[in-house]
């Protein structure tokens, strides 16, 4: 049987049509993939970028710059890790400077027990000052405050937090006065000046006795009048 030409026409144009389907079909499906990759890609480095970051923020907070901060880039899981290594990185921070400034008050702590021995010592050699009971309790109280002072630092190099406990109790601020005053009463009169103290019976404050201590003994080594 032959075909008419109107058959073959209609044959022809079925095959020409299938023909490009399956090369539309092809191309759909080479670019779903090439998209489908592009995304695959664009997300992986959306997710890759803030891990990165925070990878690289850890390393310097390793090697000591507690300044480092990663901005939080989202409010999902890793916008909450980037928010709390910044709180990381300021404790860190507010610890390392904490510890500076300890350092910094211990050194010039020290030198006020220090410098109290020596204009004491100094008085007693003159014959300024006799050597009496009242001298060597003097005496004895300063080397305390050396000794605690000294204490400090070594439980500071044993510890991570940068800071020291309080022992805070009741205590009664007129005998600190008192040792504090007589510590500082010779160096005083060497100057022309009378150091009096017009107290009551008691004055009693819940507070840590050595670091009251440490603070009268500041605030008269401070005196514009010793300087």
């Amino acid at each position: 049987m032959i075909a008419s030409p109107v058959e073959r026409l209609t044959r022809n144009t079925d095959i020409n049509f299938d023909k490009q389907q399956r090369q539309t079909s092809w191309l759909i499906v080479a670019l779903a993939t090439l998209l489908a990759a592009l995304a695959t890609f664009l997300l992986a480095r959306g997710l890759l970028a803030p891990v990165k970051r925070l990878v690289d923020g850890t390393h310097k907070l390793a090697a000591g710059d507690f300044t480092t901060r990663v901005t939080p880039t989202s409010e999902d899981e890793l916008g909450k890790l980037a928010q709390d290594f910044n709180q990381l990185a300021s404790t860190l921070e507010k610890n390392q400077q904490m510890r500076r400034d300890f350092m910094a008050d211990i050194s010039h702590e020290l030198r006020t027990p220090l410098a109290v021995l020596r204009g004491e010592l100094e008085a007693i050699q003159d014959g300024v000052r006799k050597f009496t009971p009242e001298t060597v309790a003097s005496l004895q109280a300063e080397v305390g405050t050396l000794t605690k002072l000294v204490d400090d630092l070594h439980q500071l190099s044993m510890s991570d937090e940068g800071a020291l406990a309080y022992q805070k109790a009741p205590v009664d601020l007129i005998p600190l006065l008192e040792v504090a005053g007589g510590a500082f009463r010779e160096r005083f009169a060497s100057r022309g000046l009378k150091l009096q103290f017009s107290l009551p019976d008691s004055i009693t404050v819940f507070g840590d006795r050595d670091r009251l201590m440490q603070l009268f003994n500041n605030l008269l080594e401070n005196s514009p009048a010793l300087h």
